[in-house]
């Protein structure tokens, strides 16, 4: 599910559980994303290195 944002792209955070957990896991997911307030949605960068708050600048 996703988490954030790291340099503009998307990362996510993975639920594991056991054989048949599934209702649980996503309960789990489900207040976490509501505990969380995500809404980021990503932009399609072709890479990493692009976007407007990395112009200019290598690492």
């Amino acid at each position: 599910m996703p988490m954030g944002l790291v340099r503009g792209l998307p990362v996510g955070l993975s639920f594991i559980g056991a054989a048949y957990a599934e209702q649980r896991l996503l309960d789990a997911g489900l207040a976490y994303e509501q505990a969380a307030g995500i809404s980021n949605k990503p932009d399609f960068r072709a890479t990493v290195d692009s976007g407007p708050e990395l112009e200019g600048q290598r690492p």
